[in-house]
């Protein structure tokens, strides 16, 4: 399968005229909770041609491929360091992914370490908060659920105890979160057993009933009130600017 998310990132490269800088897993494959049919969730950086940054109407800033299992998306490096200049959790998960297809020059460490010179973890808490929130209230609802969206509340509650505990960016593996010891021993042994009955099938389902201690668990995260509200600087955003302007004259 690497050989042909390769193979396929090379044709975007030429179809679309761009330079890929990195590209990475995202999604259940780099957390650690896979399924043996789950897709291949694959996210990258490019850059295009300095002389399309200076067109009156901007191109797209995002390129989309679906091809089978996988699912491919990209960003521009102008969109990406907007986003990262807010402290965007799905871009730094990105650059913390465990498994790395495309690192152009260590692209990739270059713009992590920026970004955790100038984080907003506040923002990045909040977007965390917010993940949770809208999964559960949306998704988790009725007596048969997809046992894959208590993933999609569980860790985020994870990223967020991460921020707390440390004051740092969370890693993308959910093992690495689980070190600060986010969840209480009984829902940590409900998490370990839904991680072995998702391993089979993404569509799995279980009985809300059967599992109301993790679910009253994550209810009773967002009704209470949030435990991080550290006050820093914004990030200044010419760090991010200068980081473009270096990364444009060096490839583009």
């Amino acid at each position: 399968m690497k050989k042909q998310i390769q193979n396929l990132l090379d044709e975007i490269q030429v179809k679309y005229n761009v330079k890929v800088l990195y590209a990475a897993e995202s999604g259940s494959r780099a957390w650690g909770f896979a399924s043996d049919d789950s897709d291949y969730d694959v996210r990258f950086i490019y850059l295009r041609n300095k002389r399309e940054y200076l067109r009156l109407t901007p191109r797209k800033d995002v390129i989309e491929v679906t091809d089978g299992d996988l699912d491919v998306v990209g960003w521009d490096l102008k969109k990406a360091l907007l986003l990262g200049y807010k402290s965007n959790p799905q871009l730094t998960e990105w650059l913390n992914s465990p498994i790395v297809y495309i690192n152009a020059n260590t692209f990739g460490v270059r713009f992590l370490n920026l970004l955790e010179r100038h984080p907003n973890l506040v923002a990045m808490y909040y977007a965390y908060r917010s993940l949770c929130k809208s999964t559960f209230y949306s998704e988790l609802k009725g007596e048969e659920l997809r046992i894959k969206k208590f993933f999609y509340c569980l860790r985020p509650i994870a990223a967020c105890h991460y921020i707390k505990e440390t004051d740092e960016i969370p890693p993308t593996a959910m093992e690495k979160l689980l070190t600060v010891n986010p969840f209480p021993s009984n829902i940590l042994t409900g998490y370990k057993e839904l991680v072995r009955l998702k391993s089979k099938t993404e569509t799995t389902m279980i009985s809300k009933s059967d599992w109301l201690d993790v679910y009253e668990y994550i209810e009773n995260f967002l009704t209470e009130k949030p435990f991080y509200d550290k006050i820093r600087d914004n990030p200044k955003k010419e760090y991010f600017e200068a980081f473009f302007l270096r990364e444009l004259e060096h490839y583009a």
